[in-house]
């Protein structure tokens, strides 16, 4: 989905799925202004933010200290990303 007259690009992916709460549906927005929504709404209207990638990460000027901030944002990011990969929700 998307609205290409304005080169706005949009993405809007969901699932439907039951789990010991009872019946939901997934989806997932992305948007490249707004960003990335994750939720899971419930038969009675709850709802259950879930992960997304983060955008950004937290740095450090102690370049050791950096180094691992870098790798753990990446090892973050490809586990969210697997996540949503296996819902069929990774557009990237």
């Amino acid at each position: 989905m998307g609205n290409k007259d304005e080169c706005w690009p949009l993405d809007i992916r969901y699932l439907f799925g039951e789990n010991d709460r009872g019946l939901y549906i997934d989806y997932h927005f992305e948007d490249r202004r707004a960003g990335e929504s994750h939720n899971r709404i419930y038969g009675n209207g709850d709802v259950e933010r879930l992960e997304v990638i983060a955008p950004a990460r937290l740095c450090s000027n102690d370049p050791v200290k950096d180094k691992g901030l870098e790798a753990a944002y990446h090892i973050e990011n490809s586990r969210i990303y697997e996540i949503l990969k296996s819902k069929g929700f990774a557009s990237y």
